[in-house]
């Protein structure tokens, strides 16, 4: 009589054993979904792919400093990405009084950060250009 009574206790033991670890495995099941959904719904929206659309050039312009007989394009392009940029060339073409081209230049940098600007200055060898425009920007 005293080994079926000790036989029903240790029955009763590992169901109950039994029970709890099914009831904490689900618990944390449902748990992990539930931070799932709350981590996705929580995350960072992916970064758009790099473009050289995300580099926007201001108009140029044409600069003769004083007291030098350099003549210079210069503008402004600025890396608007959260890329780093990397050998940046732009091309430039420089037309006369008539709209007619003239010649071009170009000017390089090696790194525009994310969201900053680069102030470009173009060289102009030759000619008489009264204007100039972007024909040409590209990265490395």
């Amino acid at each position: 009589m005293v080994g079926v009574v000790i036989a029903l206790v240790l029955v009763s033991a590992a169901a109950a054993f039994w029970l709890l670890r099914n009831r904490s495995a689900s618990s944390h099941r449902h748990e992990g979904s539930a931070t799932g959904t709350v981590a996705a719904s929580n995350s960072v929206a992916p970064r758009a792919p790099k473009s050289t659309n995300d580099l926007r050039v201001s108009p140029v312009t044409l600069d003769r400093p004083k007291g030098s007989g350099l003549l210079y394009a210069v503008g402004t392009v600025l890396n608007n990405s959260d890329y780093q940029r990397f050998g940046v060339k732009i091309k430039l073409e420089l037309y006369d009084v008539a709209g007619r081209k003239t010649g071009d230049t170009k000017d390089y940098i090696q790194l525009i950060e994310p969201h900053k600007e680069w102030n470009f200055r173009a060289i102009v060898l030759g000619g008489s250009p009264v204007g100039a425009k972007v024909i040409q920007i590209e990265e490395e």
